[in-house]
């Protein structure tokens, strides 16, 4: 996916946190379990005027604790760090 956006840096900072948030979160797991999963933003410079920046997500980590009762509850659920 590619997007677009001309803006000031506060928009921009603010567009690539919620779209790696949401990459992070909104996404499926292959844990019948609770787990967490992370993205990472990394910038680059591809010409003197332009600027490309990339989100990569993270494997999700399954959350192996056997105290927590509300996991049951959210069956293959993602919690995004």
């Amino acid at each position: 996916m590619s997007i677009t956006a001309t803006a000031n840096h506060s928009i921009h900072t603010n567009l690539v946190n919620a779209i790696a948030w949401m990459s992070a979160a909104f996404r499926d797991s292959p844990h019948c379990g609770v787990s967490y999963s992370a993205s990472l933003v990394e910038a680059r410079e591809t010409t003197e005027q332009a600027r490309s920046l990339s989100i990569k997500v993270s494997d999700v980590d399954e959350i192996k604790s056997n105290h927590s009762c509300w996991h049951a509850l959210f069956p293959r659920g993602v919690i995004a760090k």
